[in-house]
């Protein structure tokens, strides 16, 4: 492989080219990305367009294209597959499995879930903190995941010192959360509760994930 482009800020660098450039990756270019926080290519939302990605492709003569992201990337690159192919294009599209919340099917761990545990726990300890600074002290910590509970539940299986996870994908009893909020303290005397932002939905007014 003689040619190496990063196209920036996600499908929106093929489909709008003209606002964003691609990038030469070159030896020097990603010498030292491991050292840097995100991504020198930027994240990007939206922009997806088969038609329009496919004649940009075709245009640049592009024939190895790796998506690298959750499940929204990987379904989009299955759509510019079905295009490709109706096209008979020389391309082959790779998925690389990344998500810090962990939630793609068929994967044990994509790479990102350990980082976001890493930093999760460490939010944790904070939490715990100010917890134990106060009498009856509750530390809640909020962490990512709308559907799928990864992150929260390993930051507290590694923090070790969480008294209460509440994750999407196990419905929510306000009752028996009460009860053991009121026992924990009771004994304890102050608690912390790890969860997941789509943890509880069901409570909610509209019972919609926002």
């Amino acid at each position: 492989v003689r040619n190496i482009l990063g196209i920036q800020a996600g499908y929106n660098g093929l489909s709008c080219p003209e606002d964003f450039q691609p990038i030469q990756l070159t030896v020097n270019t990603v010498r030292d990305i491991h050292m840097k926080g995100g991504s020198i290519l930027k994240a990007g939302r939206g922009g997806f367009d088969a038609v329009k990605i496919c004649d940009k492709l075709e245009k640049m003569g592009v024939n190895m294209l790796f998506t690298v992201g959750g499940d929204g990337t990987q379904a989009a690159a299955n759509e510019l597959y079905k295009e490709a192919k109706n096209r008979n294009m020389q391309l082959s599209i790779v998925g690389v499995p990344k998500s810090i919340d962990n939630d793609i099917l068929f994967f044990d761990k994509t790479f990102g879930f350990d980082t976001a545990v890493a930093a999760a726990s460490e939010v944790i300890r904070n939490g715990w903190v100010e917890a134990t600074s106060c009498e009856k002290g509750v530390g809640i910590v909020k962490l990512m995941g709308r559907d799928a509970g990864f992150v929260a539940l390993n930051a507290a299986l590694a923090s070790t010192i969480v008294d209460l996870v509440m994750i999407p994908e196990v419905p929510v009893q306000l009752d028996d959360i009460m009860k053991h909020v009121d026992n924990t303290l009771a004994r304890k005397g102050f608690m912390v509760i790890a969860v997941a932002e789509g943890a509880g939905q069901e409570l909610v007014a509209t019972g919609q994930k926002d």
